[in-house]
């Protein structure tokens, strides 16, 4: 099995940031190919731009499209397959001083993280990745996943697994607090407590992740918009603008480039 040290992987690298134990990647297969079962020594986000991927580990597989953010722990030892015509990717590589308590569980898809790493990403391709934003984008991926935890209120990832299972529709705290029996205050400490941000504010990240899916693909603005939940388009504009520096016509140039 191919051992791949930090900074390694198969493909073509077209450019790369180096961050303080951390380093940020665009990385190029130009044809499809399957990949040998390889493992990576280091942990990292895969940011797929364009093209198709699929990877398997554990026997789960996790197909990716244009927009998909998957996190791999230290040493995930999988096999993969890149479509036909290729795939480009961003890669965001991260050190042990960033994992705290996630250098174990699964390799899984992060929708909820997207907007962090595109923010990334568009910092990359200007030449010019700020200090203090780019420490703020690596310690929110760094982030533990609740689903992933035990010793985390049951009710608490039911509540993280309605928002992912329907980011689209129109969740309110209080009737988010009455499925989980809780009192919406209790949920509202409880989730910023554990996520630093509001419930709200976590949904609109997984809303983000829809954008950018949809952008990808070349759909309207204003279809993208209501498509992923938000009451019109100037709404999801100022979210995108603040959750990645970009508006979503900026964010489907990039991603369609």
């Amino acid at each position: 099995m191919t051992q791949l040290a930090g900074g390694e992987y198969f493909g073509k690298v077209a450019g790369r940031t180096d961050i303080p134990d951390a380093a940020l990647t665009c990385l190029q297969h130009t044809s499809g190919r399957r990949l040998p079962r390889h493992t990576h020594e280091r942990a990292y986000y895969a940011l797929l731009l364009s093209g198709g991927y699929r990877e398997t580990a554990l026997m789960a597989s996790v197909e990716s499209v244009p927009a998909t953010l998957v996190f791999h722990p230290p040493s995930t030892t999988h096999s993969d397959e890149v479509a036909p015509h290729g795939g480009a990717f961003f890669i965001i590589e991260l050190g042990d001083s960033w994992l705290g308590r996630n250098r174990h569980g699964l390799v899984r898809e992060r929708p909820e993280l997207v907007g962090d790493a595109l923010a990334l990403y568009r910092a990359h391709r200007s030449g010019v990745v700020p200090d203090l934003e780019a420490e703020e984008r690596l310690w929110s991926l760094a982030g533990d996943d609740t689903r992933n935890e035990t010793g985390v209120p049951a009710w608490l990832v039911r509540v993280v697994e309605r928002l992912h299972d329907e980011p689209a529709e129109p969740h309110t705290v209080a009737a988010l607090a009455a499925e989980a029996n809780v009192h919406p205050v209790h949920l509202s400490r409880t989730f910023r407590a554990r996520f630093g941000k509001t419930a709200g504010e976590y949904l609109h990240r997984l809303r983000v992740a829809i954008v950018t899916r949809e952008l990808a693909r070349g759909q309207a603005l204003s279809d993208v918009a209501y498509a992923a939940g938000f009451a019109d388009q100037s709404h999801m504009t100022r979210v995108c603008r603040a959750m990645t520096g970009a508006t979503p016509g900026q964010l489907q140039r990039m991603l369609l480039e």
